[in-house]
């Protein structure tokens, strides 16, 4: 009598009556290619699956764009994580074959960081998109005369205003606003 794991290869035998002979005969493991064809973006995994197991493939946006809805996959199931970029992939069948189009962004956040002060505008600007916001500073403080904006293009007026347009990334507004007291505005 014998029992038999395929999973570790071990072979447990008991209660012999007499001279015990084991013949195997070992498969060769069925192994196929992922291939993967992200455009504007990229792509992390190994790009091989074995049959009967899974694998994970992470595709990226480049800069200024976003990753897709939607993606294509041949020969495997899979699931899809937006947000991450994650495939998890299983049950193959021939190989894989993976399509992603990554799209332009359209919205762009602004963040801000002030100090002394508010911000008082839009948090999202369109692609192609104009927006005029304004640095408020907080009682007994004055307005800058100059900010730091990453991300897009940008026109500082010194009462305060601001207007953004041509975002090629999320933009981030730096402001701080200073004292009207002179002994602590030239510390």
């Amino acid at each position: 009598n014998y029992t038999y794991n395929n999973q570790n290869g071990i072979i447990t035998l008991y209660k012999p009556t007499g001279n015990v002979t084991v013949k195997v005969i070992c498969t060769i493991k069925t192994t196929y290619n992922i291939s993967v064809m992200v455009t504007n973006g990229a792509y992390t995994g190994t790009t091989e699956i074995e049959e009967n197991k899974s694998q994970t493939i992470t595709i990226t946006a480049n800069q200024g764009y976003e990753l897709p809805i939607n993606i294509t996959v041949q020969n495997a199931s899979y699931s899809y994580n937006i947000q991450t970029g994650e495939i998890y992939l299983y049950n193959p069948t021939a190989n894989v074959t993976i399509t992603a189009v990554c799209a332009e962004r359209q919205i762009f956040n602004i963040t801000t960081e002030i100090k002394n002060g508010r911000y008082n505008g839009a948090t999202q600007i369109a692609k192609n998109g104009f927006v005029k916001a304004q640095i408020i500073p907080n009682t007994n403080y004055l307005l800058p005369t100059t900010i730091e904006v990453t991300g897009a293009q940008y026109v500082y007026y010194e009462n305060g205003l601001i207007e953004l347009n041509n975002p090629t990334n999320d933009i981030k507004i730096t402001v701080t606003c200073y004292s009207i007291e002179p002994e602590q505005r030239y510390l």
